[in-house]
């Protein structure tokens, strides 16, 4: 298992880590980090060309494993409580906003390829392009929030 920017991001306030609910907030991000930017790697594995072919093994079950580790550690990271730094509060829901219009894109996809049946050509070209566009903006209110988490000392 791999460090994640978010860790290191995170661990770069290190010095202002004083109670165990700073490491807790820090690994809930770090966890939320890794699921989220999971997604697309999963569908990049479970969906092995685009377009989709007949013949093309997709593997739906890694589009579902990686919807429900998404899905349950946005809602961990979204009933944690915020360190008090200003304007984290306003990044912070950004980032849980753009997560979930990740994860409403990511589960569309996942709905298609679980129907049985290929998508078109067309079809297989405007989900991807849709995963990667919501994976686009999701990426950058992340970057956003971490900033504004590890710009300020919380005490």
């Amino acid at each position: 298992m791999g460090i994640s920017i978010a860790l290191v991001i995170c661990l770069s306030v290190a010095p202002v880590i004083q109670t165990e609910a700073d490491l807790h907030f820090i690994t809930v991000v770090d966890r939320m980090d890794r699921e989220m930017s999971g997604l697309l790697d999963a569908y990049l594995e479970a969906v092995p060309e685009c377009p989709v072919r007949e013949d093309t093994p997709v593997r739906i079950w890694l589009l579902d494993l990686a919807w429900l580790r998404a899905t349950g550690s946005m809602r961990n990271a979204a009933s944690f409580p915020l360190p008090e730094i200003e304007g984290l509060e306003e990044a912070w829901f950004r980032y849980l906003e753009t997560s979930a219009e990740f994860l409403s894109v990511f589960r569309y996809v996942r709905d298609v390829y679980s129907e049985g049946f290929f998508p078109d050509s067309s079809l297989s070209v405007e989900l991807e392009r849709r995963l990667i566009s919501a994976d686009s903006l999701w990426q950058a209110a992340e970057v956003h929030f971490l900033n504004t988490y590890s710009e300020e000392d919380p005490r």
